[in-house]
């Protein structure tokens, strides 16, 4: 699938298994949304849409006639054509006849690119959300002496940051002693030592090393539960085995003794001492020649790690650059963007947008220090460095829109929707990237504070001039997220509508889509 440029036409026409299922999953999330808003998806709600509607979700591609754009190389797939016999016209010939096969081709790779999946390759690993993650590491920490918990999860998703979260808000004062496994070999653990036995023998024996928190048992309880105390330093902590599968096969051992027995040499772990792992999955790190064997694996209660934007969105509201976050919130396929190709070593991530918020910080910051103006190469640059170029022109682009609305226009949208600026034209449509930074500016500017319902109806009204039903949805679906009330007050319980005349409103407009 990867190199689709060196297949030939006759063959990716045959492939017409493109975006596999992009209807049936953005069907099912809008399906959910959009049960709890009531109205909106009435022809969706019992199962098939009604005849003839097509599903907003491909944004950008859809025109107002249900058609696709002269600028978008799309090829349906057999889920898409179920869903929507008319694509059947969409075919790889008619789009090879209107646009040539190397654009076809070339768009073809853009769109197929492999783009590493989140979810567990073995399909008997749960895949659970940040929520369940949570819950999954607290049962851990209460109950130490219970199999220890293995998190699986793609790189750079914060695996390691989320358990000391958890511990941090966590009752009593526990510690994370994080074991970067993959880096250390059998001697990091214990030290051999000579002693001299009761009989006045010499013995040899592992002598644990003074991070571990253990203690040397003895023949009288009083004494080890003393020693005991000692190793758990209050309420204990988790020892923290990341990298795990990519350690050597001594040090897995090693970690064996430590799950299994909770001892090390002839030391025992203190009682309130957990047992955490992670790592990336296989397919994560094809160069190494290190497996995670079956006599390990069966020693963990294994699940797998899928961070989705909401979720780390969040947590990142006063952590992450606000700018940040708004070009997210509108394009989250740059949210986690690995692929499996070898050469590419910057990727978007929870992790590398982090650090892109602290750089840019820090690039602000020096500037102010110094006296000097930011330039737009240097926010690209800065950006880029973390999340990968591409990506950051794209950001800068945003910003550089952003800049060029006044504050009195996005007011406008909330006040007097008739007057308020529409974004620029292209084409058949509007320029997607000006669309979205007008609506995440109206959409920003009501974070933290209650939405009135006359706010509410005039954003309706703003969102039914603009005519575009594919934009119309997603910045009604980016409000309903920012301000969750909006589900309970449309009217559907007795003295609850204080958002129902917005929702008509959009209703009446785009009924004929829905």
């Amino acid at each position: 699938m990867k190199k689709l440029v060196s297949e030939s036409v006759a063959e990716f026409k045959e492939k017409q298994l493109l975006n596999e299922g992009i209807f049936g999953k953005a069907l099912d999330t809008l399906k959910n949304l959009f049960r709890k808003v009531g109205k909106f998806f009435f022809g969706l709600i019992n199962g098939e849409p009604d005849a003839g509607a097509i599903v907003p979700v491909n944004i950008g591609i859809m025109d107002k006639g249900n058609m696709i754009s002269d600028a978008i190389s799309y090829i349906p797939n057999k889920s898409d054509l179920e869903l929507e016999p008319g694509l059947a016209s969409l075919t790889a010939d008619k789009a090879i006849a209107k646009r040539g096969p190397e654009t076809v081709k070339e768009s073809l790779e853009a769109i197929y690119e492999a783009v590493v999946a989140l979810e567990h390759p073995d399909k008997n690993v749960p895949n659970v959300d940040k929520k369940s993650l949570f819950r999954w590491i607290r049962m851990a920490i209460n109950n130490p002496k219970e199999r220890p918990l293995m998190i699986w999860g793609a790189p750079g998703i914060g695996k390691t940051q989320i358990v000391k979260v958890v511990l941090k808000n966590m009752e009593g004062k526990r510690r994370l002693i994080d074991v970067q496994t993959s880096k250390m070999a059998p001697d990091d653990w214990a030290l051999p030592a000579i002693y001299k036995t009761s009989e006045g023998d010499m013995a040899a024996i592992d002598l644990p090393k003074s991070w571990l928190p253990v203690y040397k048992p003895s023949t009288d309880p009083k004494v080890d539960a003393a020693r005991n105390d000692a190793a758990n330093e209050g309420d204990g902590g988790v020892i923290f085995f990341d990298e795990l599968s990519r350690a050597a096969p001594s040090v897995q051992n090693t970690c064996l003794k430590i799950m299994d027995e909770k001892i090390i040499g002839d030391q025992k772990l203190g009682s309130k001492w957990t047992v955490i792992a992670a790592s990336n999955r296989t397919d994560d790190d094809p160069d190494s020649d290190i497996s995670f064997g079956k006599a390990l694996g069966n020693r963990f209660s294994q699940i797998n790690y899928v961070p989705d934007f909401k979720s780390w969105k969040e947590w990142a509201i006063d952590k992450i650059d606000p700018r940040i976050l708004d070009f997210l919130e509108f394009n989250q396929e740059y949210f986690y963007n690995m692929s499996d190709d070898a050469e590419q070593s910057i990727f978007a991530s929870p992790r590398s947008w982090d650090e892109a918020s602290v750089k840019l910080g820090m690039l602000m910051k020096d500037a102010e220090q110094y006296g000097e103006r930011i330039t737009n190469k240097e926010i690209t640059e800065v950006i880029g460095a973390n999340v990968g170029m591409d990506i950051a022109t794209e950001f800068n682009t945003f910003l550089r829109i952003l800049d060029s609305f006044k504050k009195e226009d996005i007011r406008m949208v909330l006040e007097n929707p008739d007057k308020a600026p529409l974004p620029k034209k292209a084409g058949s449509g509007y320029d997607q990237a000006q669309a979205n930074a007008i609506l995440s500016l109206v959409i920003s500017s009501t974070r933290g504070r209650d939405l009135t319902p006359d706010e509410f109806t005039n954003f309706n009204k703003y969102l039914v001039r603009l005519d575009n039903a594919s934009l119309a949805t997603r910045g009604l679906k980016l409000m309903t997220e920012v301000h969750p009330v909006i589900h309970e007050e449309l009217g559907e319980v007795e003295g609850r509508d204080k958002f129902k005349e917005g929702v008509d409103l959009f209703i009446e407009k785009y009924k004929d889509i829905f």
